[in-house]
């Protein structure tokens, strides 16, 4: 085992807010899960060797935590009564994905499969289902945001800032990523040495930081390539657009969604800047068609007043665009920049090889009568259909239930949600549209603190709070 210089930062941190601070573990669970590229330990295996991730690391302290604190107060923490439901159908669909993954692989042994294993893409071929130690890999991954989950509710039953805690360590996270970001851009230039080894070490993934298009760098870490990257912004942005319209606006808000904005552009990627386009559209035609709706009302006018700003501010911008590819000096580069990212990608090489990835999963779920290969057997470009064809239908269907019903009970309340709410829903629904997209990875840590944070972001009524803490010598 080799410990990185990296983790040689990290761990010392983690374990040192787990002792001093547990209050704050919720928000290194966050802050961790932006580090999708990066290892604090590498393990050999085989003629490789497996990263363990910032985000698996802290997931280990969280789980011993929990399992002290359940020891100590005699109950686990169950989720408020709201959220039942949707915790309810999210634990029917790691149940049932866990057990496929032991089952599915000898049940339908030879099905042609996607290696999952396959770091480099899906134009290697189609290999015979059979059981590997991805299927364990990838369900152990899945227990492990259980029992954050777990931990999570746990932690606010104690607390009830876990949730405003979660938002401090995405915003840490944002603003350090953006930080590498425009470092990295100036180190592109020549400006100063790059330091993408730091933050890109991780063996498990392929990484993609000296790829360019027309010149232009793709500043992707510390993620390993942009559909990630972009994931993750684009998530954070369209929240901010939603907190912007529909909630307070502070001035600070609409200086992360600019800066955020800008960030999004970094790494190239088709992804999120699909997936942040069309959350904007639906945010806009929203707000758009409510401040009409509520024209007489002082809220109605507020409304308004947001919504021509926006939509002004989206004329600028496609104005400035236009300028740029057709009349700036730069207009062939960017023009080649814009092609080559979002206008020829449906007919790219690239894209027709995804495509195929994602007609073989429906080919699995056909052959295997729907029951899918089993959790970590087959790899898709969509995030659903990687979903299905290993899963199942009734894996999907329970992934979908929860994510619906938690969705729904934001909105069931009939209360005007707050800045945090309004982020987190917002958050949730562009990261699962950018991943339905183009992200195979089911148990992408960066995706899933999105459901952690519409779970606990939930203003619905507590679970009873523990009268005697067992953490005696943590400071909230």
């Amino acid at each position: 085992m080799q410990l990185t210089t990296f983790g040689l930062g990290f761990i010392p941190l983690a374990l040192a807010v787990a002792i001093f601070a547990r209050g704050w573990l919720p928000a290194l669970v966050v802050f961790s899960a932006v580090f999708q590229a990066t290892s604090v330990l590498n393990v050999p295996v085989g003629a490789g060797a497996f990263g363990i991730s910032p985000y698996n690391a802290t997931a280990l302290l969280a789980f011993l935590v929990l399992v002290w604190r359940t020891y100590s107060l005699r109950a686990l923490a169950s989720p408020p009564e709201p959220l039942r439901q949707p915790a309810s159908w999210l634990l029917a669909f790691a149940a049932i994905a866990i057990t496929s993954a032991f089952v599915m692989p000898f049940l339908h042994a030879g099905t042609p499969v996607f290696l999952l294993l396959n770091k480099f893409g899906f134009d290697r071929g189609t290999t015979p289902l059979s059981f590997t130690v991805s299927n364990v890999v990838q369900a152990a991954n899945l227990a492990v945001h259980i029992c954050v989950l777990a931990f999570l509710f746990q932690a606010r039953s104690l607390s009830g800032n876990v949730s405003q805690r979660m938002l401090y360590g995405l915003g840490t996270a944002v603003v350090l990523m953006l930080t590498i970001g425009f470092y990295e851009r100036a180190a592109s230039l020549g400006v100063w040495q790059s330091f993408n080894a730091f933050w890109m070490n991780n063996p498990g993934y392929a990484q993609l930081h000296s790829h360019a298009i027309s010149g232009f760098r793709r500043i992707v870490a510390p993620f390993s390539e942009a559909s990630y990257a972009t994931t993750f912004l684009a998530a954070v942005w369209a929240g901010l657009l939603a907190v912007c319209l529909f909630g307070r606006c502070r001035p600070w808000q609409l200086f992360a969604l600019v800066t955020v904005g800008i960030g999004l552009i970094n790494p190239l990627g088709s992804t999120g800047l699909v997936a942040a386009g069309a959350m904007a559209a639906v945010l806009l035609l929203t707000a758009t068609t409510l401040s009409i709706i509520t024209a007489a009302s002082l809220d109605g006018r507020a409304l308004r007043r947001r919504v021509i700003l926006a939509w002004l501010a989206t004329l600028i911008a496609c104005l400035f665009a236009v300028w740029a590819w057709t009349a700036s000096p730069a207009g062939p580069s960017v023009k080649k920049v814009v092609d080559t990212v979002l206008l020829d990608k449906l007919d790219s090489g690239s894209a027709k090889v995804r495509h195929r990835s994602n007609e073989q999963a429906m080919q699995i779920v056909r052959d295997t009568w729907g029951m899918g290969a089993g959790l970590g057997s087959n790899r898709a470009s969509s995030y659903i259909a990687s979903l299905v064809s290993n899963t199942g239908i009734l894996g999907l269907l329970c992934f979908v239930g929860a994510l619906g019903t938690l969705t729904w009970r934001y909105f069931a309340t009939r209360q005007t949600l707050g800045d945090s709410q309004l982020f987190a829903v917002t958050a949730l629904w562009t990261s699962t549209l950018a991943v339905t997209l183009a992200i195979p990875d089911l148990n992408l840590p960066a995706y899933w603190i999105f459901i952690f944070m519409a779970f606990l972001g939930h203003s619905g009524r507590r679970g009873a709070r523990v009268a005697a803490s067992p953490d005696r010598g943590a400071r909230a």
